[in-house]
């Protein structure tokens, strides 16, 4: 299942991670309307649930579409870290549309964007920009 988690309270969390559910935190939402409460992202994640970060976009709440901005907003509001935000908007956010992708493994299908970044640890630490250096589609350069 997969759930919206602006509306999880705080203390939901244990039962949240208990039932493999995945939640869906849309940070540049929050940061464009400029919304006081902000789901509980460190708490489910601090009990072993699965959050992945959407833009939401759309013309009233969210007119961001750029990924890398949305993990920015999700390092800045949630205090994610560079691999909690990368894990966040792949291998979560396939997992919440129950697709068996996102992550880089031996036999698994090559779909991935190469930064510009000098270490794993600058993901998110930016926006505004586009990082992306290349493009790869089932193992092939396309951009």
């Amino acid at each position: 299942p997969v759930i919206n988690n602006k509306y999880i309270r705080p203390y939901d969390a244990n039962e949240i991670a208990r039932g493999s559910i995945v939640t869906v935190a849309c940070p540049a939402t929050i940061a464009y309307l400029q919304l006081p409460q902000r789901a509980p992202v460190r708490a489910l994640l601090d009990t072993g649930g699965a959050v992945a970060l959407a833009s939401d976009y759309n013309p009233g709440t969210s007119p961001c579409f750029n990924l890398q901005t949305v993990a920015f907003f999700g390092r800045q509001l949630f205090e994610l870290s560079a691999a909690e935000a990368l894990y966040a908007v792949t291998r979560a956010a396939a997992h919440s549309l129950r697709v068996d992708a996102g992550r880089i493994r031996s036999g698994a299908k090559a779909d991935f964007v190469a930064l510009r970044i000098a270490s794993p640890d600058e993901f998110g630490w930016q926006f505004g920009g586009n990082l992306a250096a290349a493009v790869f589609k089932n193992g092939v350069r396309t951009g």
